[in-house]
């Protein structure tokens, strides 16, 4: 889902777990890279980032937007993505990718599904510098 509302109500990741985000180039080692989050389910997960990182007693419903310095040292994945297909949810045939591809971009983004090829290993980052905007 892309609502921001509906993302903001959905649990946070698994404990134990480390989210991830997918690249379109892999990440080096130490290499220090600005990444422009603007997608609601994105945003969505530095939120959550954003609130697990901030004191039990302060509230932070939308931490990460609020205050980008909750950000700071929080840590998340980052994998290559070699392939992505994104296509209108629903049942698609596959004969369709390319038209189903064009559609999405017409909508300006709506229901998606993304079909994705990762390479199997991935680096931990963390965060240096955040800035809201």
């Amino acid at each position: 889902a892309t609502d921001p509302a509906a993302l903001a109500r959905a649990p946070p990741h698994p404990r134990g777990t480390i989210p991830f985000f997918t690249l379109k180039r892999p990440l080096r080692l130490g290499e220090e890279r600005r990444l422009s989050i603007f997608e609601p389910r994105w945003l969505a997960l530095l939120d959550a980032l954003a609130a697990a990182n901030a004191p039990a007693e302060t509230p932070a419903p939308n931490a990460a937007s609020d205050d980008p310095s909750r950000l700071i040292n929080v840590s998340f994945g980052c994998v290559f993505a070699l392939n992505r297909v994104h296509t209108p949810a629903g049942p698609a045939d596959a004969g369709r990718v390319a038209e189903a591809e064009a559609e999405v971009e017409a909508e300006g983004g709506g229901e998606r599904v993304a079909d994705v090829l990762l390479l199997p290993v991935a680096r931990r980052a963390r965060v240096v510098r955040a800035v809201a905007g």
